[in-house]
């Protein structure tokens, strides 16, 4: 595995695990319990993982987390400041929005060389 994406991935799940923590001190027990068992499955699943994906697929596994955990604050803080039904709403079209980059840059990359 890279040594800057071990590093990385290594210190994941501590992050996860303190901000579990800080988010029960403040309230938010739907986010800690997210933090909290993403934690789980990446101390429990990376032997696994790691095996099966290589160096760049764990690189790929840690954007993805990051990601997730992203949208999760952040539909967090849309609840707490615009209401939850708001927060759903905007979750979901920031998440559809991310599914339409990650299908439309591939075809934009092949067309630019192409030269169409």
């Amino acid at each position: 595995m890279d040594n800057d994406a071990a590093a990385v991935i290594n210190q994941i799940p501590l992050i996860l695990i303190i901000g579990s923590g800080l988010m029960m001190i403040i309230g938010f027990r739907h986010l800690a319990g997210v933090f909290f068992i993403s934690a789980l499955a990446i101390l429990f699943g990376l032997p696994f993982l790691s095996s099966a994906l290589g160096e760049n697929g764990m690189a790929l596994l840690a954007l993805a987390v990051a990601v997730f955990i992203l949208l999760t604050v952040l539909r967090s803080a849309a609840a707490l400041f615009l209401g939850e039904g708001a927060a759903n709403s905007m979750t979901g079209a920031l998440a559809a929005d991310i599914v339409r980059f990650c299908v439309a840059a591939p075809v934009a990359i092949i067309r630019k060389v192409l030269g169409r």
